[in-house]
């Protein structure tokens, strides 16, 4: 999937930022990808195992579930600050829009 994403990206095409040059952003991005990408395939995976076995009491199931809600939450929440509560920002850029449906459609599996 990452090939797709990044082919034609190149070093010169990330900015520089305080904490390192072109390159070190470029790492940067390619991490945050990857850590998301895990971090969506195990909220899937967990959902899943709590709704189709009975691997776990329903007292483990609500908490973790909601532990995991809270996560997604606090991640939205992360990016209304980095765009800070700019509505353009936020309608130009949408995908916190998809976080929080993670959230809340976890949360409400709990209940």
């Amino acid at each position: 999937m990452e090939h797709w994403i990044y082919p034609k990206l190149k070093e010169e095409g990330f900015p520089s930022t305080p904490f390192g040059d072109s390159l070190q952003t470029k790492k940067a991005y390619r991490m945050l990808w990857h850590f998301f990408t895990v971090n969506f395939v195990a909220t899937a995976t967990l959902d899943f195992v709590f709704y189709f076995t009975k691997w776990y009491t329903d007292d483990q199931r609500i908490l973790a579930a909601r532990v995991i809600a809270l996560q997604w939450f606090a991640q939205t929440f992360v990016a209304f600050c980095i765009s800070q509560f700019s509505p353009r920002q936020l309608i130009k850029a949408f995908q916190w829009v998809i976080l929080l449906a993670i959230g809340g459609l976890t949360w409400l599996g709990t209940t």
